[in-house]
């Protein structure tokens, strides 16, 4: 399984885009299979777009695909819309709730696996992404709080790369210099 996500800003509308890609690869045992290409018994992938309103940080527009491809149709598979299961979670916050209402609406459909998943990070995304904005907003102001984002940072734990003795504590305590000079 591979997910990939990224976020992108629309400086000039307001909003904030999501785009998530899911790819399932599931293969055969290998003693039921004569070479390499017979392994695959199948693959599964799913594409997300999320505009996102901010500041409320809601959903205004939600669209998804899903394809299942098998050694016979690696080619010629075709994507099914599943944007019209994402309506009810238009105008839902994308972060607070979000999980909660998507397991409700998915949970009990195994063939919405994929797309529940999928959705489940979009939450974590966007928290990656305000991290960005707010970084860049404070790069670039003229006040005494500007500096690096490392300076700003996150709490200890909170994160990956906020971890006791990861890269963005040992950077800010090795780069941050007193705001108030001692006598």
């Amino acid at each position: 399984r591979s997910l990939v996500l990224d976020g992108f800003e629309f400086s000039d509308s307001g909003r904030l885009q999501i785009i998530a890609q899911l790819n399932d690869v599931h293969t055969k045992p290998q003693r039921q299979t004569k070479n390499l290409l017979d392994r695959l018994a199948f693959q599964s992938e799913l594409r997300l777009r999320a505009d996102i309103q901010m500041p409320s940080m809601t959903f205004e527009k939600l669209e998804s695909e899903h394809r299942q491809r098998t050694g016979d149709s690696l080619v010629d598979a075709t994507w099914e819309e599943l944007s019209p299961q994402l309506s009810p979670l238009l105008g839902l916050g994308a972060l607070q709730g979000l999980s909660h209402r998507v397991l409700e609406l998915f949970s009990e459909q195994a063939d919405m696996q994929p797309l529940q998943d999928t959705l489940l990070s979009v939450g974590p995304t966007l928290i990656q992404c305000l991290g960005s904005m707010a970084g860049r907003m404070a790069e670039n102001t003229s006040s005494h709080a500007s500096g690096p984002i490392s300076a700003l940072g996150g709490m200890s734990n909170s994160c990956y790369l906020w971890r006791v003795g990861g890269p963005g504590l040992r950077h800010r305590e090795a780069h941050m210099s007193p705001l108030v000079e001692d006598p």
